[in-house]
């Protein structure tokens, strides 16, 4: 699906193990040490100093706010990559943003 996607010249944007792996990366420098979904959930309750709710808008408007040390943080794990924790949503944004 990917070489396919690219060959389109689509970008799929992707988060392994799932998309909160790239919130967290507005939060702490990230590593391809995978971190359980509810680890996920656990740290982004604690910056959030609230329980996350995924797709919550007030919370997203929050974490977006950090949005430069996202993609700095992201930058080790910025690839696709199905066996480590990974995410390519900071390459799809710096497209994105370069017009």
């Amino acid at each position: 699906m990917f070489s396919k996607a690219m060959k389109e010249k689509f970008v799929i944007g992707f988060s392994n193990i799932t998309f909160e792996v790239w919130l967290l990366a507005h939060f702490e420098f990230m590593t391809s040490h995978l971190i359980s979904k509810q680890g996920l959930k656990d740290k982004l309750s604690r910056y959030l100093q609230a329980e996350y709710i995924k797709a919550n808008s007030d919370q997203l408007e929050k974490i977006i706010e950090h949005l430069d040390v996202a993609l700095k943080n992201s930058a080790p794990i910025s690839k696709v990559d199905f066996y480590g924790q990974s995410t390519n949503i900071d390459a799809m944004i710096m497209k994105i943003k370069q017009g």
